[in-house]
């Protein structure tokens, strides 16, 4: 979320400079918070044009900013295709509460996002997720029938309980702290699992 409360979809809470340089192409100065830049101020630095190794097929893209997530709902929108009518949207809420000063509070964050999913009617298609559960909670408060997925990595939780108390559709569990066990649990408890990061042919097997 930028300084003057726009949402950008991009994974990181900083300018990511693996993946970003200036506008002019030069490098930029690290942790640079996107909480601290206005809309306007993001859109100085290129994220289409370094070439990544880890993805030799990608397209590269002179001068391409990160996109706000009003944008991509308005592509959706306008798109020709037809799946752009049925696809959903998995949306994270980047939010940690020992860094609250890199993103809105909750309430406030979670007013952003579903007043955005409102306005272009997507209520019906999109899940939120957050390892910050205070923002989905926060949310449920807005909309009660918004779905929801507490993001969770480690073991030794209870997992059932935290998607009980958050009254979750979903969990999205860490791939490495996945058992049999905890789907099971989880399945019969009528909580569905969403599993993440699986890049792996064996990790897809193994799940």
């Amino acid at each position: 979320v930028t300084k003057d409360d726009v949402l950008l979809v991009t994974h990181d809470l900083y300018i990511n400079t693996a993946l970003c340089t200036n506008i002019e192409g030069g490098t930029i100065k690290p942790e640079t918070a996107i909480r601290s830049l206005s809309l306007k101020q993001t859109q100085q630095f290129d994220c289409g044009s370094l070439k990544q190794e880890r993805f030799p097929k990608q397209k590269q893209i002179a001068k391409l900013t990160m996109p706000t997530l009003r944008e991509v709902f308005d592509w959706i929108n306008k798109s020709k295709l037809a799946h752009a009518k049925t696809v959903r949207f998995n949306i994270e809420m980047k939010s940690w509460p020992a860094r609250a000063h890199l993103t809105p509070d909750p309430a406030a964050y979670a007013k952003l996002v579903l007043d955005l999913v409102k306005e272009f009617g997507l209520a019906q298609r999109v899940l939120l997720q957050s390892f910050d559960h205070r923002t989905l909670a926060a949310a449920r408060k807005i909309n009660p029938t918004i779905p929801i997925s507490p993001l969770i990595e480690g073991t030794y939780l209870d997992f059932v309980a935290i998607a009980q108390g958050l009254k979750a559709e979903y969990v999205s569990l860490d791939q490495n702290f996945v058992t049999a066990e905890a789907v099971t649990a989880l399945k019969k408890s009528g909580v569905k699992v969403a599993v993440w990061t699986a890049n792996e042919e064996k990790d897809w097997d193994y799940l």
